[in-house]
């Protein structure tokens, strides 16, 4: 029976021994988690924006009038660089009646580039890269 009486000696000390180390970790977790809620606390408020400082005169034996005065003299009114938001009136030629008669024989001795201004006087789109052939056609599918 003395066996019997250890062995339960040593397994009621064993839960004794097993409960105290489960309320030891227990104890810890709760510091640790005021800790942590601590530490995130004190970085909230180091990242939250400072309020705005609002600007007031303080009036220190009646140089506030004074102080004001030279401030308003100081102040210079700054200049807008924003682009205007409003849309500027598309820029168009108004073009009253049909345009000239062209004269289509002589386009052969032209340059290209003298085509070119023909086309853009009239209105005609064409490529940058048309041959003069092709700007030709162009003029006379116009004329």
């Amino acid at each position: 029976m003395e066996f019997l009486h250890a062995s339960l000696a040593l397994l009621a000390s064993m839960v004794l021994v097993l409960a105290g180390m489960v309320g030891w970790l227990y104890w810890q977790q709760t510091r640790l988690f005021q800790n942590m809620n601590s530490i995130i606390m004190v970085i909230g408020e180091l990242a939250r924006p400072p309020p705005p400082v609002e600007e007031e005169l303080v009036d220190l034996v009646g140089l506030s009038e004074k102080v004001s005065e030279q401030i308003a003299e100081l102040k210079e009114p700054e200049e807008d660089d924003r682009a205007s938001v409003e849309p500027e009136a598309p820029k168009t030629d108004i073009v009253e009646g049909p345009p000239a008669p062209l004269d289509t024989d002589g386009l052969e001795s032209k340059s290209k580039k003298e085509l070119q201004e023909i086309l853009t006087k009239r209105g005609i789109p064409f490529g940058k890269g048309d041959t003069k052939s092709g700007l030709i056609s162009l003029l006379k599918a116009t004329a």
